[in-house]
């Protein structure tokens, strides 16, 4: 019997050797995809930054577009007045440094230093409010005020807030900010306020604190 005979018929020997073929085509495997991903990824990642980029560029140049057909169709009045009826024709009058028309939205207009009038009339007060902001909806007659709002009527009462809502077809107005008031009655101070439909009620809500004068007082 020679050493190839028995070489051959070892079984141990066919195993180690099979082992061995399976472990090294694997291994080659394995390297082939190792090669692939160190090519591949660093192409990826350049792709994507490149992808990002031209996407920031893209949304860039677009905002551009858009805030240059803003600004060209943007309509801008100084010295602006409107004027107008409320539902029970009682004439008002709004008032402001400048005045800029949403190009988007035609009825809505940005206000600077606005100062609402409301004329008096046989059951009414007058009133004027002014704030440093404004938007003026001028198709629902809404007004939205604010920084510094300052409310005087007829009759001697003046009222600070931050923020005033102001329903010019109802006579209706709101805010949801600290509010002061003082007048010929004394001086009161809430969380928020309320005027109703008539215009001549103020309903104050929320930590409600108010010195009021009495009779005696307003006779010395």
């Amino acid at each position: 019997m020679t050493a190839n005979a028995l070489t051959a018929s070892d079984p141990h020997a066919e195993q180690e050797s099979l082992r061995r073929a399976k472990a090294m085509g694997e291994w080659r495997r394995q390297s082939r995809r190792v090669r692939v991903l160190r090519r591949g990824l660093p192409l990826a990642m350049a792709t994507l930054v490149l992808s990002l980029a031209v996407w920031i560029g893209v949304r860039a140049v677009l905002t551009a577009i858009n805030e240059a057909k803003g600004a060209a169709g943007a309509i801008r009045m100084t010295r602006a007045q409107f004027r107008g009826r409320n539902d029970s024709g009682r004439p008002f009058s709004l008032f402001a440094a400048e005045a800029v028309r949403d190009p988007l939205a035609a009825s809505k207009i940005m206000l600077s230093s606005p100062v609402l009038e409301i004329a008096a009339d046989a059951q009414h007060s007058g009133r004027k409010v002014r704030s440093e902001h404004g938007i003026y909806l001028e198709d629902r007659k809404l007004l939205y005020m604010s920084g510094h709002v300052l409310l005087e009527d007829d009759q001697g009462g003046r009222f600070q807030s931050e923020k005033a809502e102001i329903d010019l077809n109802q006579n209706t107005a709101k805010g949801d900010t600290r509010v002061t008031g003082d007048g010929p009655d004394g001086h009161i101070e809430a969380n928020a306020y309320s005027v109703d439909q008539k215009g001549e009620h103020v309903i104050f809500d929320g930590n409600v604190r108010g010195r009021f004068v009495t009779q005696k007082e307003e006779g010395q």
